[in-house]
């Protein structure tokens, strides 16, 4: 991910169903994994209770992880069409609106430290502060690591 590829825009705030977790960096890979498990577990549960989220099919993809914090606090979910009331341990959440940085990695997960680190030293050349809240959006899975997607984002202080 070279420099060029970021970015400074406004976006909305867009509804999630999620889970939440307290986690440590070195556990993140597992945590997040675990959470999809049960994020779709809970949105596939058939007969959906009229409570439950509907799937907002983004051409991108409906996956995401949000870090609330430095810790990471993480909410762990799917995008969804409206908010909704929860079910299933699954909580109604959004991307967070307002200015945001952000870039395309393309390829492994495992490299998505480093275009983390390439999007704070964008920011901090071109005078954008992050908040310390960002996001992750995943697109369409590729069993080929090099074919993955996946947007990272950075909610700017105002």
């Amino acid at each position: 991910m070279n420099a060029g590829a970021f970015e400074v825009v406004e976006v909305a705030p867009r509804p999630i169903a999620a889970m939440r977790a307290e986690t440590k960096w070195d556990e993140l890979a597992p945590t997040i994994q675990r959470l999809f498990d049960a994020v779709w577990t809970a949105v596939r549960t058939e007969p959906s209770p009229p409570e439950a989220p509907r799937l907002s099919h983004d051409p991108f993809g409906e996956n995401v992880v949000v870090y609330l914090d430095r810790q990471p606090t993480i909410e762990v979910g799917v995008l969804v069409e409206a908010r909704f009331t929860g079910h299933d341990g699954l909580v109604a959440s959004s991307l967070p609106g307002g200015r945001i940085a952000r870039g395309i990695h393309r390829g492994g997960y495992d490299r998505l430290g480093s275009a983390y680190d390439n999007l704070h030293k964008w920011c901090a050349d071109n005078g954008h502060r992050p908040s310390g809240v960002g996001w992750e959006h995943y697109g369409h899975w590729h069993e080929d690591p090099e074919q993955l997607q996946t947007m990272i984002a950075l909610v700017l202080q105002p």
